[in-house]
């Protein structure tokens, strides 16, 4: 017990004697660990991502999305659909996303098909559409029609949306018609129809070629059946694991990345391709290939270089590391110079460590003879020594659970990163700890007793 108190005694001296030193190293430590985290996490790709994994064939798929919510709005993908030539823009920044030859990206996602009730008429007489309805919209309602500045009836029937890449890779075939292809997704004209796929129930219903008026978010445009799928054509309902499918047979597919070569021709046209694309990144349901012994840095990137091409922000990967994320949208030249200020700002850190202990030390070291001619073992010594650097991480060690387990922040890898806060904190006390034994290790007990008070 006396033993006890002799080493709280002397943390509380050593504590209080330089207690403002030792505030500023808790405060330095605490941005030094944060910042070793994040630059450990970005160029470590530190994460938990075996959930996100899909394989195909010899490659590792991982899930991406976008959410508006954190660091971007879905203002800044929107606000330029308002001119042909921000249209095309988002168009083009999505394509260049899935035309990427290292990183591809699959998108598949819920799409919203509004058909007039008159034309339901004229296309499906008297069958009962019921089965290609949307699940508890089976009833007409009402809508504002643009085109013709008036309330009409219509119905929401089932779809999804896909990009040339989802087609491909799901191995989708069709009975009639064609499938998705580079040709029939760049339209000459607005005339055209955008190329749709139906499922095998629609056949005998839906020929080849027919064209449908549909209502969508920026007003009406035309659709071309383009082709009949398979009977029994199974799709992915939420990824692309193909644990959760859905039968196609009663659902119109809907490309998401199409072109319309005359621009100023239909704007309507062009700002529902440029929603769908929006739609795409924003559903989450997509996933970009990565190869598992790179991990995801260079798939961020290349994402962050698009995005700053285009002058869009950068979607976000699900399952990247906190670094990759928190950092997607800085350059390659900040990050380096936050790694620099990182590293300078940990070395002065432990140099005004060692620069505080070695003082203390020196200023004590006839008191430390002392207790050890009278016989205190050198460990007792030492331990309230060592406490005080401990106390001096502790805010650090503090701080880094705070900030990495807020919501959103440390995302699936949280784990992980609060292992990296605590061995790096761990790190610093052993690295402390050694400095503290190489200035103690050499106390000449003769020459303090030599020495004059």
């Amino acid at each position: 017990m006396a033993r006890i108190r002799f080493i709280l005694e002397e943390l509380f001296r050593s504590f209080w004697g330089s207690w403002l030193k030792d505030i500023l190293l808790m405060a330095m430590f605490c941005i030094s660990l944060v910042m070793a985290v994040l630059m450990c996490s970005y160029y470590f790709d530190l994460g938990e991502r075996q959930p996100d994994q899909v394989e195909y064939g010899n490659s590792v798929w991982y899930h991406f999305g976008v959410s508006f919510a954190e660091d971007s709005s879905q203002e800044d993908y929107t606000s330029s659909l308002k001119t042909a030539g921000g249209c095309q823009n988002m168009i083009d920044f999505y394509g260049a996303m899935c035309n990427s030859k290292e990183h591809p990206i699959l998108t598949i996602c819920p799409h919203e098909i509004l058909i007039r009730e008159e034309e339901i008429e004229g296309l499906f007489g008297s069958r009962d559409v019921a089965g290609f309805l949307q699940d508890g919209l089976e009833e007409p309602y009402p809508i504002y029609d643009g085109k013709n500045a008036n309330t009409c009836l219509v119905r929401s029937f089932k779809a999804y949306a896909a990009n040339l890449g989802a087609y491909r890779n799901l191995e989708l075939k069709t009975v009639e018609g064609e499938g998705f292809t580079e040709g029939n997704l760049v339209m000459e004209h607005a005339r055209d129809g955008i190329p749709i796929l139906v499922g095998y129930g629609y056949k005998g219903i839906l020929p080849i070629g027919q064209i449908i008026e549909v209502i969508g978010s920026h007003g009406t445009y035309r659709c071309r059946v383009a082709g009949i799928l398979e009977k029994g054509t199974q799709f992915p309902e939420s990824d692309f694991s193909g644990v959760e499918t859905v039968s196609l047979d009663s659902y119109i597919l809907f490309p998401t990345g199409a072109q319309l070569k005359n621009k100023g021709e239909s704007m309507e046209t062009m700002q529902e391709l440029a929603w769908a694309c929006i739609q795409a990144l924003a559903s989450g349901r997509g996933i970009i290939r990565a190869g598992e012994e790179e991990g995801l840095g260079r798939a961020v990137d290349e994402v962050r270089e698009i995005g700053e091409a285009h002058g869009l922000p950068p979607i976000k990967i699900f399952g990247v590391s906190l670094g990759l994320n928190l950092f997607r949208k800085e350059s390659a030249a900040r990050i380096r110079v936050m790694m620099v200020f990182t590293l300078v700002l940990s070395g002065f850190t432990f140099y005004s460590l060692f620069a505080a202990f070695y003082d203390k030390v020196q200023s004590n070291s006839r008191i430390y003879g002392i207790y050890l001619m009278n016989g205190c073992p050198a460990g007792v010594l030492l331990a309230p020594c060592l406490l005080e650097i401990a106390l001096i991480l502790l805010p650090a060690v503090l701080a880094s659970r705070y900030v990495f387990t807020l919501d959103g922040v440390g995302g699936s890898g949280t784990g992980v990163i609060l292992g990296t806060a605590y061995g790096l904190a761990g790190g610093a006390f052993l690295v402390g700890a050694g400095f503290l034994l190489y200035l103690m290790r050499g106390v000449d007990l003769e020459h303090l007793i030599r020495q004059k008070e």
